[in-house]
């Protein structure tokens, strides 16, 4: 999938990028067409005003030849165009040079021609025929294989027509579209070794997102498939003895119920996760008193935590009031005291504390125990991530305490942090908002 991604990427964008460059080079060319289309009737104009009469040219800079019949196919008594004074792209001195004239009385009979051709008067004389023939007072002819602009201007003595050469206009359109399409396919190369990187670039984190939603289904699906599994071969036993009381099939029943409620308690830490994801989850924000609140977390947990022969210190702020959904936030203390006490040592110390920072609140948790790898750090977080490879339970849970205390930090804006080493530490910080307030020393409760 990616993989096309990538190719439908990349298609889109040269298509896109080829049918503009194609735009602009048409345009080019059909502005030089239409600027040389203007110079040519400026030309014409002016040849017939002139009354056929040609304007003399000065030599350019450096050029030696003889400028009083230049020819147009080779003559090396024509100056390459290079060295004309340029008014634009075209040349009005070069174009006067392909220009020529000729004369007719009222009755359409040749009375001069007016050419500074090496050509014979023949050829001349069938252009004509061939502009008379027309009944346009202007237009273009072609006329052994070249092309030629014509234009006619009544005079006292009958007419003029004027005729010019379309090789100097043809030859720079046709110079003007084999740049563009060099330089185009030049822009074209370019862009799309450019799309290739930046396709690569751009569905990077798509791909990344597609491993972890797959890496996800499959660890759900474990999860999932361990208590079904329980749950079914538990209801087999019950229905291998049809005879037997409920009573007496009490063992069985609790196996069940209790696998159904880890398997209803891992659907709801999925389901939270999922609307967090998508910006779903309802969130309640009040103003609440956050120091009750994890008093009111941590409470419940003294009594496991001295059961298992550990010690836990507190050391709460009192009177600390924030603005959030009280809730997730006892929730979000419950899960990161659950996970000390799991990954604790046996006699192991623990300590919580709350304490204000300006207008932030910080709570951290520590423990004794094994340190976290480094390279298991940044993947804490991740769901269904274990720092153990085996997958055990031997702690219980499922990999996801830690995913649902970062999302409910995001959830309110705040920051974690976690350090590993002879004692661990987990450090939030959450923002009040304009309500929290500092009111006395802390309280210690060892």
């Amino acid at each position: 999938m990616i993989g096309r991604l990538k190719r439908r990427f990349v298609g889109m964008t040269m298509l896109i990028f080829t049918l503009v460059l194609a735009v602009i080079i048409i345009g080019i060319y059909a502005y030089m067409r239409m600027e040389g289309a203007r110079s040519s009737q400026r030309i014409l104009e002016q040849a017939v005003r002139r009354d056929g009469q040609r304007q003399e040219l000065s030599p350019p800079p450096g050029f030696s030849g003889d400028l009083s019949r230049p020819g147009l196919d080779g003559d090396a008594s024509f100056p390459p165009p290079d060295q004309f004074p340029r008014a634009g792209f075209f040349d009005q001195e070069a174009q006067l040079l392909n220009v020529f004239s000729v004369k007719v009385d009222s009755a359409g009979e040749i009375q001069e021609i007016l050419s500074g051709f090496d050509s014979e008067d023949s050829d001349i004389e069938a252009l004509l025929s061939l502009a008379q023939s027309g009944g346009q007072a202007q237009g273009t002819l072609e006329y052994n294989g070249a092309s030629f602009r014509y234009l006619y201007a009544e005079k006292p003595y009958g007419g003029i027509y004027a005729f010019l050469s379309q090789s100097w206009e043809q030859s720079i359109l046709a110079r003007t579209l084999a740049v563009s399409l060099l330089v185009g396919g030049g822009c074209l190369v370019t862009v799309f070794c450019m799309s290739l990187f930046l396709a690569g670039w751009s569905v990077r984190p798509i791909a990344r997102a597609w491993a972890k939603q797959k890496e996800f289904v499959a660890n759900a699906s474990h999860e999932l498939k361990t208590p079904l599994t329980t749950i079914l071969a538990n209801t087999d036993v019950m229905l291998a003895n049809p005879e037997s009381t409920v009573a007496s099939q009490g063992k069985w029943l609790d196996y069940i119920r209790a696998e159904a409620q880890r398997m209803s308690g891992l659907v709801a830490d999925l389901l939270f996760l999922a609307k967090a994801d998508d910006g779903s989850e309802a969130q309640e924000r009040k103003s609440f008193c956050l120091s009750d609140a994890v008093e009111r977390a941590v409470l419940p947990m003294e009594s496991l935590i001295f059961e298992q022969g550990k010690a836990l210190r507190t050391e709460i702020t009192p009177d600390i009031t924030m603005v959030g959904d009280e809730a997730r936030v006892v929730q979000l203390v419950v899960l990161l005291m659950d996970n000390a006490i799991k990954h604790s040592d046996p006699n192991g110390d623990l300590t919580l504390t709350l304490a204000q920072d300006r207008d932030r609140a910080r709570l951290t948790v520590t423990n004794t125990g094994p340190a976290i790898p480094p390279e298991s750090l940044d993947k804490i977080f991740e769901r269904f991530y274990r720092v153990d490879a085996s997958r055990n339970r031997q702690t219980g849970g499922y990999g996801l305490g830690l995913s649902i205390v970062r999302q409910i930090v995001d959830m309110h804006r705040g920051k974690i942090e976690v350090s590993s080493g002879e004692i661990t530490t987990f450090t939030i910080t959450l923002p009040l908002g304009d309500l929290g307030r500092r009111a006395s020393p802390p309280s210690r409760n060892p």
